[in-house]
């Protein structure tokens, strides 16, 4: 039977500073330790140790025996020594327990799923093949999965509503001949007020679907985007879940991956198993997103409906409710989102340009703005005008 304990070895080198390596010891039924694992990231930093291995390490309650070779064959380090050997506990059991009574219904069937065991596999091999670090190695594989999936059903997006747009500035035309052959019939065939407002509209329908699909352009086209955005980002979020608590099942691989989150932040979230509490990475994605709505506020000619009022109010409040939830979460997960939000800012002002769109085929459209990043601008400033005004500022 396989075992694992995680070891941390400190010794005090020739000048003041406390050098750490971070280790498991791996046991095959009860016999001596026959492989050792060290974190990549804390040998980097070990420029001094980079030959030395641990030949053996025995633990008990009382004492600790550890013994590095060297090329003459004495050891570096002996019994009662500065070294230390401790466990390591790889989360607290209240937050494991807490999580797992989650584990029920269709929510331990999506975390069990072959989709968030194959994004489980997809980021544990980029992690594994590109050498960087845990933080990074979410960062780019967020980048590759919004490049590679979500950005094409994007321009697709944007090619179908741009024809959608198009094929409606044919109908008024369409509509006012309607209305003269309607009028005519009427006259010639005696109909009544509510026969000829039938006639009118199963035509103007058939019209209007003959349009749809001379030009291949169903608007339910252009809601593919969100219908696969949403899976990847919820099922992409349940594989990060399932590594930081070591779900669905608690082996020795991932422990070793959890204990590896816990040492592969950066900068202001060194432990990527917990919440930032610096709260960095939540207001920047609240912000991000708010950004986001903004930018597709303003970049509208037209006045927007009602409709589109509420949504946007809508989308406001979930940016600004999601700021507490991802305070809330291991800093790894809101990482994630916040690359993600990142990355959908800059692939919203990327598809505001013309070039762009001219380049990848998107056809142009009356509510395309010629200087889309000026026109943006000039909003923001007249906004930020309107908000001083109400604020007693007189604008100048």
């Amino acid at each position: 039977m396989w075992t694992c304990t995680y070891l941390r070895l400190c010794f005090k080198s020739s000048s003041t500073n406390i050098y750490i390596i971070s280790g498991f010891k791996f046991h095959f039924k009860g016999h001596r330790s026959i492989l050792n694992s060290t974190s990549r990231s804390l040998h980097s930093q070990l420029s001094l140790c980079k030959s030395i291995c641990i030949e053996n390490v025995t633990i008990n309650q009382k004492r600790t025996f550890v013994s590095f070779p060297n090329t003459s064959g004495s050891t570096l380090l002996k019994y009662k020594t500065n070294y230390t050997a401790n466990k390591r506990t790889f989360a607290d059991n209240s937050v494991i327990e807490s999580v797992l009574k989650t584990q029920a219904g269709w929510f331990k069937s999506l975390s069990e799923s072959s989709s968030v065991e194959f994004a489980k596999d997809l980021i544990i091999n980029i992690h594994e093949r590109s050498g960087l670090p845990w933080w990074a190695s979410i960062m780019l594989t967020t980048v590759l999965l919004r490049t590679i999936i979500t950005l094409p059903f994007a321009l697709y997006q944007n090619y179908i509503l741009a024809k959608v747009e198009n094929i409606t500035l044919e109908m008024p035309e369409l509509a006012k001949e309607l209305k003269k052959e309607t009028f005519y019939a009427i006259k010639k065939f005696n109909w009544t007020e509510k026969q000829a407002a039938a006639a009118y509209n199963r035509t103007i329908k058939r019209l209007w679907n003959e349009l749809i699909v001379r030009d291949n352009c169903h608007p339910f086209k252009g809601s593919l985007l969100i219908l696969v955005q949403i899976p990847m980002w919820v099922i992409f979020s349940t594989t990060i879940r399932n590594l930081v608590y070591m779900l669905p099942d608690r082996d020795l691989a991932s422990e070793i991956i959890c204990l590896e989150l816990s040492v592969g932040g950066a900068l202001w979230f060194p432990n990527l198993t917990i919440p930032d509490a610096s709260l960095i990475l939540p207001v920047t994605m609240g912000l991000v997103n708010l950004a986001i709505v903004e930018v597709q506020t303003l970049s509208r000619l037209k006045k927007p409906t009602k409709l589109q009022r509420y949504a946007t109010n809508l989308f406001r409040g979930l940016s600004v409710a999601m700021i507490p939830i991802a305070a809330g979460v291991p800093s790894c997960l809101c990482l994630y989102w916040t690359t993600s939000s990142i990355y959908g800012l800059g692939q919203n002002l990327l598809l505001l340009s013309p070039k762009v769109k001219k380049l990848v085929g998107i056809p142009d459209t009356p509510s395309q703005l010629d200087k889309p990043y000026q026109h943006l601008l000039s909003e923001i400033k007249a906004r930020a005008a309107r908000m001083s005004f109400r604020g007693g500022t007189k604008p100048e």
